[in-house]
């Protein structure tokens, strides 16, 4: 990996950029939502969440990383994720991706079905109105806010 990669996984320093860019609707998205859980007097929501990239490796630009991942690349995931859930202790992980849910995030769920962790998936925020945005769809931001209000009644 060289460094214009690790800077494009450098998941920190995205959720401090401006945001005004295309790639950046996924996280306009999810603060949109997130903001009504959190007080945001001091900064955006996603300050509150964790946000990590599924593979830990870029796509090529312009490719899609459905078209170039591997078994590594879930492997890599898995372990990496696991650590990280292993490091905060979430109550919620949601995947927001469902080539990344069916690539790695049931795996996971399955390997912390005993931790009380409420694992689940919606589609890519990106996708505005066609999936995101769209109320008939059952993974998008409906099933996002309806995730964050189960587990705040449980």
């Amino acid at each position: 990996m060289n460094l214009e990669e690790i800077d494009y996984i450098n998941t920190r320093r995205v959720l401090e950029a401006k945001w005004n860019t295309a790639s950046d609707v996924i996280f306009k998205e999810l603060d949109k939502k997130l903001s009504s859980y959190v007080d945001t007097s001091k900064g955006r929501a996603m300050t509150f969440a964790s946000f990590m990239n599924c593979f830990q490796r870029p796509a090529n630009t312009g490719d899609s990383i459905k078209k170039l991942s591997c078994e590594m690349d879930s492997k890599i995931s898995i372990d990496t994720i696991s650590s990280v859930i292993e490091t905060i202790n979430p109550d919620i992980v949601i995947f927001t991706s469902k080539y990344a849910w069916d690539s790695v995030g049931w795996k996971l769920a399955e390997k912390y079905r005993r931790n009380n962790i409420l694992f689940d998936f919606v589609c890519h925020p990106g996708t505005g109105g066609r999936y995101w945005h769209n109320k008939n769809y059952k993974h998008g931001a409906s099933k996002f806010i309806e995730i964050l209000n189960c587990e705040l009644i449980n």
